[in-house]
């Protein structure tokens, strides 16, 4: 449900900006708003699942999300969309984290590694249906229906989990950080929102440097306070591992070119090129279909060259299939266009798999 909208809401801007007439490029708020929302309640999951049990905090984040997707679904103004968007990150980030809890403590240790390849399932399958069927959905109707997917999937959810996930207690939780969590909150809203502020029109430059700034101050606050509590809500000394401060500080920005590619892509299809959503989100699915395939091809290549060699090397690959996007136009051919967009998400795959298996286990491998 989460994976699917994350990726079914892109395809959907155009339409969304046309409803509210807004700047097409403001819908970006849209996404935004979601992400830094999940981002921000995120560290708070593991204590809340220890604090009030998994399978009810579950529960909450699927009701909550399933809530928030009808506020959205109804929203009469951008600014009600965006509100509900803001809920909806908060309970979406609750769902895979507590969701792996719940897998972990409910198999055997010998069933670890095929319950959470299960587990994985349908997190790869949502951003292969969501550009897909939000086009056929968004071309066929209105971008409201995809919220209302989101409500039946909630429905479904909340019977499954009743009937089939077991009741497990809570375990007995540290304290909560209740001095870094705000900060870190702060820091991430302030940062982005000032980002944003200054690609919309309607803002000041000097509005948006304050928030900017107030999300940076609040950064170096929670670095200071992080160093001093003996038990913070994101332990920053885990960059004291050379090898692990470089793919993660190093892998930010190309998790950034990731994360941008579907909103990018969108953009060039349709206000550039002039397609409807589902000649769109059809094309962008391409892209999917090659992060799908691309899982296979990871340990070979690890094998043949090495950590350091393939990630090096597929840096600069990932960029370059990147920029060739700049040169489709209006007379490229859909074929090329499919070919392109596959191999940019089969690389793009191997490397965000590559990067996530130094950092998960990077003091004990071999570069």
């Amino acid at each position: 449900m989460q994976a699917f909208d994350s990726s079914a809401i892109i395809v959907a801007l155009p339409a969304m900006a046309r409803d509210f007439g807004a700047p097409i490029l403001s819908l970006n708020l849209v996404v935004v708003a979601y992400l830094v929302a999940a981002t921000a309640a995120l560290p708070a999951c593991g204590w809340a699942a220890d604090r009030f049990g998994a399978r009810r905090v579950f529960l909450f984040a699927v009701a909550g999300f399933g809530l928030s997707s009808l506020a959205a679904m109804l929203a009469p103004s951008f600014s009600w969309l965006i509100a509900a968007r803001i809920i909806q990150g908060c309970m979406g980030a609750l769902l895979l984290p507590v969701g792996r809890i719940i897998v972990l403590r409910s198999v055997p240790r010998r069933e670890f590694v095929s319950a959470l390849a299960m587990l994985s399932l349908p997190i790869m399958l949502g951003p292969l249906l969501g550009p897909t069927v939000g086009g056929l959905v968004v071309t066929a109707g209105s971008w409201r229906w995809l919220f209302a997917i989101n409500i039946l999937v909630s429905i479904a959810g909340l019977f499954a989990v009743r009937h089939y996930v077991e009741d497990l207690p809570g375990e007995d939780p540290r304290p909560l950080d209740m001095v870094g969590l705000p900060l870190i909150a702060a820091a991430l809203i302030g940062i982005s929102s000032g980002i944003t502020a200054f690609t919309h029109q309607g803002t000041s430059p000097a509005v948006a440097a304050l928030l900017l700034a107030a999300g940076l101050a609040c950064a170096a606050l929670y670095g200071w306070h992080g160093r001093r509590h003996p038990q913070p809500v994101l332990d920053l000394r885990i960059f004291r591992v050379p090898l692990l401060a470089a793919t993660n500080v190093g892998g930010l920005f190309q998790r950034m070119l990731v994360g941008a590619a579907p909103f990018l892509l969108t953009m060039l299809f349709q206000p550039g090129l002039g397609l409807d959503a589902a000649t769109s989100g059809g094309l962008i699915f391409a892209s999917a279909f090659g992060a799908i395939l691309g899982r296979w091809l990871l340990p070979p290549l690890i094998a043949r060259f090495g950590f350091r060699t393939f990630l090096i090397g597929n840096s600069l690959v990932m960029a370059l299939s990147m920029a060739v996007c700049a040169w489709i136009d209006a007379e490229t051919p859909y074929a090329v266009i499919i070919i392109i967009l596959f191999l940019q998400g089969l690389i793009r795959a191997v490397q965000l798999m590559g990067l996530s298996a130094v950092s998960t286990n990077g003091t004990d491998l071999r570069l």
